[in-house]
């Protein structure tokens, strides 16, 4: 086999391809990568070849009517080339058809000839012997007769073979004129595939995008009903903020009135105490200050030299019970509190008296002080 290039070939010429071409993937891909990029895939390249397997003579007649051109092919080489005028195809055909009509005669001839230089020597016998009645003249006119028999025949056969090649050469003609209608008919044929295959492929084309369409429809459709129902969902947690809003508010303005109420109250009351505790204290004031009048007089006597009796022992102790009250409240208290509490300060009292005692108390009492306090400021 040989390979045709590439290029612009005729119409007429890729007609008369028959499906013994073949188109090589590379080849395809090549052309592809000149004229259409997108489709020079190998995938691509491989599904048109097995879409036109067999049959890639229409798969040329396509390209050429789509693109002008066709990619390279081969074919086997005692055919001519694509190239080739129909004027030539046609004479071929008539050198074909002739060369059968003169096998058909060249058969038949030999037979005619023997059968003809035969006819004379049958018949002179036939004429120029005398009535025998011989089974030797017999066996000779019974192969007179079948050598007229087998003449009547060729005759008959050189007849019908006229008759042939009268019809081989009316069907000749018939076949020329009716080869242009042909070729018009595939032409139209490869338009109408042409057509035919833009249109599946638009088509193709179009369902794909109905598919993305609907597809992006659906899409929306689900974003829609998402978005409807967070904005159900939004109005319903807004419609709940709203009442417990409302709630809130009129549960504060309840709460702040019943607290102001209520401080209002303790306020009052806490005012009603000090009232009291402020008469209280000033009660206890009037009191110590009449005690520190009377224990200064008191101070002025024993200054002066005076003995102070029992009575006036008395009159000590209760007016240290008297401080007791004003300051510690002792006549409230509990009564073991108070039967507690009395011997103690009559034991303060007695040991107090002596100016000795005072001295010790107080300077002892000083020094723990000071011992207490250097022990804890100082570090350990």
């Amino acid at each position: 086999e040989r390979e045709a290039p590439a290029g612009v070939v005729g119409d007429a010429d890729i007609a008369d391809l028959r499906d013994d071409v073949e188109v090589t993937p590379q080849a395809l891909r090549e052309f592809y990568q000149r004229h259409k990029p997108e489709k020079a895939s190998e995938a691509d390249v491989a599904s048109i070849l097995e879409r036109y397997a067999g049959d890639h003579a229409k798969l040329l007649r396509n390209l050429q009517h789509r693109y002008g051109e066709v990619p390279a092919f081969s074919r086997p080489s005692q055919r001519e080339a694509p190239t080739s005028a129909p004027a030539e195809s046609s004479s071929a055909v008539d050198e074909a058809g002739t060369e059968m009509a003169g096998h058909v005669v060249a058969s038949a001839a030999p037979p005619l000839q023997k059968a003809k230089a035969a006819a004379p020597k049958a018949a002179a016998p036939k004429a120029a012997a005398p009535k025998v009645t011989s089974p030797r003249s017999r066996r000779g006119a019974s192969q007179a007769q079948a050598f007229q028999d087998r003449e009547e025949r060729i005759l008959q056969l050189e007849k019908d073979l006229s008759e042939h090649v009268k019809g081989f050469e009316a069907a000749h003609v018939q076949l020329e004129s009716l080869r242009p209608h042909a070729a018009s008919l595939e032409a139209r044929w490869l338009e109408l595939s042409a057509i035919n295959e833009d249109a599946t492929r638009q088509a193709n084309e179009a369902r794909e995008e109905v598919a993305l369409r609907r597809q992006e429809v659906s899409e929306q459709t689900t974003r829609l009903a998402d978005i409807e129902s967070e904005q159900a969902r939004l109005s319903e947690q807004a419609r709940r903020a709203s009442e417990l809003h409302d709630q809130l508010q009129a549960g504060f303005q309840e709460r702040l009135q019943r607290e102001r109420d209520q401080k209002e109250q303790e306020l009052l009351e806490e005012a009603r105490v000090l009232r009291g505790s402020a008469d209280a204290l000033e009660r206890r004031l009037k009191l110590a200050t009449a005690e520190k009048a009377r224990l200064d007089r008191l101070d002025a006597a024993r200054g002066a030299g005076l003995e102070l009796g029992e009575s006036d022992r008395e009159l000590m102790l209760s007016a240290h019970q008297t401080i007791a009250k004003a300051f510690g409240d002792i006549a409230g208290a509990h009564p073991c509190l108070r039967m507690f509490d009395e011997p103690m300060l009559k034991a303060v009292a007695a040991l107090l008296r002596q100016p000795l005692l005072r001295s010790i108390f107080f300077t002892s009492t000083a020094l723990i002080w000071v011992f207490a306090l250097h022990h804890t400021v100082s570090p350990y």
